[in-house]
């Protein structure tokens, strides 16, 4: 029963990603490789709160700073907004998923979404 689930596992993760986690030779054994990758799952996990948190102080004084500088809380609506076509795209997509939603398109709605 363990031979067939560590099998399964291992043509699930597969040996090139596995061989990320190598230490030593390759004859290194293999429930070490996976302890070394749930570890890897683990710490990933405890650093998502951190990253989360940034992403959206990042985005929050992005928008701060080109209200001010545009002074207008809608300084990504129009065609003179200093968007790329691609972030055009994503302000609209945006605002579609507002809509979906039946949520109000208000600034920090979209900036959020």
């Amino acid at each position: 029963m363990q031979g067939d689930f560590a099998d399964n596992l291992r043509r699930a993760i597969s040996p090139d990603r596995l061989r990320g986690y190598q230490l030593g030779s390759s004859g290194e054994a293999y429930a070490d490789l996976i302890a070394r990758y749930a570890w890897n799952i683990a710490l990933s996990e405890s650093l998502y709160p951190a990253l989360q948190s940034a992403e959206i102080a990042l985005r929050n004084s992005i928008h701060d700073a080109m209200r001010d500088r545009y002074r207008t809380e809608l300084w990504f609506d129009g065609t003179s907004a200093p968007l790329h076509p691609h972030e055009q795209a994503a302000v609209q997509r945006a605002k579609e998923a507002l809509m979906r939603a039946r949520k109000p398109l208000q600034p920090g709605r979209i900036i959020a979404e």
